[in-house]
């Protein structure tokens, strides 16, 4: 069985947004912190720099960027001269590349100067803003009635929150913020009222963020009724939305645009206007876009082939962002390319690194990142077992495959069979054999059913039985297994 060297696309179900937070790196216990080493802020809000803030912007098409929203009266931003409508593009020499870098790095700062790059009309300025600790700087702006810094310090309060009564706190400061208009602090209400009996509150805030124009607001919004999640599944509407969202700079709305016009789903079919979709999110920051516009440019789906910067795109779908996990389709897709040399000098060692990054990967309970793990594994068993991977070993390689196997991988399955059937990586055992074609044909493998019927009809492994030999024959045939067809089907 050979290995699709093609690459995979990320296709099945929407997905909601999720708003920018720190990370667990960047995030200080919500107890007193001694001088504000890591919990000051620079004063600012930014948005994404999305298309339509690029045009209004005029800037360079190869600029990164969060674009400055608004700027606190009398903060360390202010104080440096930092205006509204500034490109954000770096800060402390640490590059921005969308505004869930410029908010992780805005709020993780300590007291020291710290450096601000930004873009201004036609190139760039650099300045020094001395950053404030971040909660009483709020707490005095929040109560001079900027509903704005009140949302900030709702969204500090809950990102710090350890009990129920922290957390309702938080909740109350959304509620005051989204009262007062400010669109993302609704959205946020909306991720924070959990539980089943606040599902109708839930669309609620987000309906009312979206009308706010707030692209988070509007993601999660959209993500109801594409699911039909407590309300009519509605797929026509959920693209409409998800549009709103990706035009305000919500990347994963963005993401979910490209889905949809891929699939067909809500409107009518449209590969090009799908790439955009996904080349926005990119740019943006979803690596599930980067991945899937990496695909297209691999196949040339939407314009021309380039396997050079399809595995570009794969790359950066694998490196992830600071809000975002690496998407693990674009590593096994990295993984491929580097093996097989697609748009890429051939590299077996960095292939086996890749596939082994995400063989040994934890990805929680996401059904979708689950199988590119099993497929991870599965590759890189097969590199041992062909020995193309370095320091191959037979043995490796079959532990690997019954690895992926366990996880539902076919391609796993039927190579941890054939290395027990071969005697390759260890002995010979044809009931272990037949367990794993069995297998590899329970998960919709071809190949593995014919060999399974085979040693069904032969008794190898198994009891003889020779009607169910014809049924799992004829069942690889239905699959596509030419060979099997012309067993099932003697002339």
């Amino acid at each position: 069985m050979a290995v699709a060297v093609s690459a995979s696309l990320v296709a099945g179900c929407a997905t909601s947004s999720r708003p920018a937070v720190p990370n667990a790196a960047s995030v200080t216990p919500s107890r007193p912190v001694s001088a504000c080493a890591g919990d000051a802020t620079l004063g600012l809000e930014v948005a994404e720099l999305s298309r339509a803030a690029r045009a209004r912007l005029d800037t360079p098409a190869t600029l990164d960027g969060a674009v400055v929203t608004a700027v606190f009266d009398d903060g360390p931003a202010a104080r440096a001269g930092v205006r509204v409508g500034d490109v954000v593009v770096a800060i402390g020499g640490q590059g921005v590349v969308n505004d869930c870098d410029a908010i992780v790095l805005g709020y993780g700062q300590s007291c020291e100067p710290v450096t601000l790059q930004v873009w201004r009309g036609t190139g760039d300025v650099t300045l020094t803003a001395a950053p404030v600790s971040s909660r009483p700087f709020l707490q005095e702006q929040c109560g001079r009635g900027d509903a704005l810094a009140c949302f900030r310090l709702g969204w500090l309060a809950w990102s710090r929150s350890e009990t129920p009564a922290e957390r309702a706190a938080a909740v109350a400061i959304y509620e005051r913020a989204c009262g007062a208009g400010v669109g993302d602090a609704c959205a946020y209400l909306g991720v924070a009222l959990t539980g089943a009996d606040q599902r109708d509150a839930q669309r609620q805030a987000f309906g009312r963020a979206c009308e706010l124009q707030s692209a988070t607001g509007c993601a999660h919004l959209a993500y109801y009724h594409a699911g039909g999640d407590g309300v009519p599944r509605n797929e026509a509407l959920a693209t409409t939305l998800y549009v709103k969202a990706c035009d305000l700079g919500d990347a994963k709305g963005c993401y979910n645009v490209g889905l949809m016009y891929a699939e067909g789903r809500g409107v009518e079919r449209d590969l090009a206007r799908a790439a955009q979709a996904y080349d926005e999110g990119c740019r943006n920051g979803s690596a599930m876009a980067c991945t899937n516009l990496g695909w297209f440019v691999q196949h040339g789906a939407a314009g021309a082939v380039d396997e050079a910067a399809a595995v570009a795109l794969y790359r950066r779908g694998c490196d992830g962002t600071r809000c975002e996990a690496p998407n693990l389709l674009g590593c096994v897709n990295l993984g491929r390319a580097l093996r097989d040399g697609i748009g890429t000098a051939r590299d077996p060692a960095g292939a086996a690194r890749t596939f082994e990054r995400v063989c040994d990967a934890d990805p929680g309970a996401a059904a979708g990142e689950q199988a590119q793990v099993g497929r991870a594994c599965a590759l890189l068993g097969g590199m041992h077992l062909a020995g193309s991977a370095p320091d191959a070993a037979a043995a490796r390689g079959r532990g690997l495959s019954e690895r992926a196997c366990e996880r539902g991988d076919d391609f796993g399955c039927f190579n941890a069979a054939t290395a027990h059937a071969t005697g390759l990586g260890g002995p010979v055992d044809d009931a272990r054999a037949y367990g794993y074609y069995e297998r590899g044909c329970d998960v919709g493998d071809a190949e593995s059913c014919f060999e399974q019927a085979r040693r069904l009809e032969a008794g190898r492994g198994t009891t003889h039985d020779a009607a169910r030999a014809r049924a799992v024959m004829q069942k690889a045939c239905t699959a596509g297994f030419a060979q099997a067809c012309a067993v099932a089907s003697p002339r």
